[in-house]
């Protein structure tokens, strides 16, 4: 349950899924329903959209006629900005206390372990909520293994229409809600995981994402203490900035689809307010971008192995990476000892998500490459983070290339 509402409902926003729902999409002249809803009073129509926030292309989720809805609107909704190529947005889910001391030896493993193309320098400073969500954004991958977006195409689609892009929440308010709900998350990367419980809440996210059906009680359950918090009372909120702007028509709200249901939902709200609110589908087939996946079991390896080839590796890695004239001591960490330390700090952690593909000899040339690659990364987020990049002219250029790439997030 909780995975399936942490995707929908939290917009924090990559390798190939494990294991794919054998669910068909959409067939030719069979009614798909959209997460679509047409809303109104008054003679004033308005648009609830539900998106699904990673994983699925807007046009397969809204594919036309229906997407003049968003095309012809007066004004577009959004949760917030999906701005994380900025320093400001990387700030508010980076911590300065390492996550692998916060968390079991176990529990901090199996997180890294799921996101084998994530650097685990990264992870290790993220704020509990970010780091839950990064094996489930593993799992939601597009075409070719490229990462998208759906709240971020709607934005992207009403700048190039001219169309005003407004939120009904700014980044940092959604991660004051979710460091507020910290104790859960932690409790959530602790709990060993239920497969059976992550295919279901998957199924059901499949389900509602890919062919617009909705096994309400499995992605809304309000007995649920996150239910309140992450959905019900952020809906509640978000009809103060909603009311007046339905009440003018031509609005285009596109928010987590979870949103949309439950007693507190958002559909619920508007009939209470005494909205009509009917749901839209089609006939007419989509092309699947993507499924969604429950992630695979966590991949063993031998710690004996692992210990040699990290007591090797740590100290040349040091000796690479922390060189005088290098890259990193010319624009992340000028001091020699404190950048040894931190590399030999990170090579650990980024040795670990390669282990299970040590072999007796050692550390391949590609895995060596790998970690030390994921521990300059740390390094240089940590640097960008902390605004402590060299003002040499390379490493300017280097921060300057990293804030336009958006190296985090969406």
């Amino acid at each position: 349950m909780f995975a399936a509402l942490l995707l929908l409902a939290a917009c924090v926003r990559v390798a190939p899924p494990s294991r794919t729902s054998p669910r068909p999409g959409p067939v030719a002249g069979v009614v798909h329903p959209l997460n679509l809803w047409d809303v109104e009073k008054a003679g004033k129509a308005s648009h609830l959209f539900g998106t699904c926030h990673i994983g699925v292309a807007l046009d397969y989720a809204l594919p036309r006629p229906d997407d003049e809805s968003l095309a012809k609107a007066r004004v577009v909704y959004t949760e917030a900005a999906m701005d994380f190529e900025s320093t400001d947005a990387i700030r508010l889910v980076w911590s300065e206390a390492r996550l692998s001391a916060r968390l079991s030896g176990p529990a901090f493993e199996r997180l890294v372990l799921a996101a084998p193309d994530f650097p685990a320098s990264i992870i290790d400073h993220f704020v509990p909520w970010a780091a839950a969500s990064v094996p489930m954004m593993m799992t939601a991958v597009g075409p070719g293994g490229s990462f998208i977006a759906m709240d971020r195409e709607i934005q992207t689609r009403a700048k190039r229409a001219g169309i005003p892009s407004l939120h009904v929440e700014t980044i940092e308010g959604q991660s004051a809600m979710l460091a507020a709900a910290d104790p859960a998350f932690v409790a959530a990367l602790e709990a060993e995981p239920d497969v059976g419980e992550l295919e279901a809440a998957f199924r059901a996210l499949d389900d509602l994402c890919m062919r617009g059906i909705v096994d309400e009680p499995r992605l809304v359950d309000p007995a649920a203490p996150e239910t309140e918090a992450l959905l019900f009372a952020r809906n509640r909120a978000w009809m103060a900035t909603l009311s007046p702007e339905l009440a003018q028509g031509g609005a285009f709200v596109a928010v987590g689809a979870a949103h949309m249901f439950g007693a507190d939902g958002l559909i619920k709200l508007l009939e209470r307010d005494g909205y009509t609110v009917k749901r839209r589908s089609t006939t007419r087939p989509a092309q699947q971008g993507t499924t969604f996946s429950a992630p695979a079991l966590t991949p063993t390896f031998d710690r004996a192995l692992l210990l040699r080839v990290q007591t090797e590796l740590g100290p040349a890695l040091a000796d690479g990476i922390c060189a005088d004239g290098s890259l990193a001591r010319t624009c992340f960490v000028a001091d020699d000892s404190e950048c040894r330390g931190r590399v030999q700090a990170d090579v650990e952690i980024c040795l670990l998500q390669q282990a299970p593909k040590l072999v007796a000899a050692g550390a391949t040339p590609a895995i060596t490459q790998a970690v030390a690659g994921c521990t300059a990364a740390g390094l240089a987020l940590d640097a960008m983070v902390h605004d402590r990049f060299a003002e040499a002219p390379m490493c300017r250029a280097m921060q300057d290339a990293m804030q336009a790439a958006g190296k985090v997030g969406g």
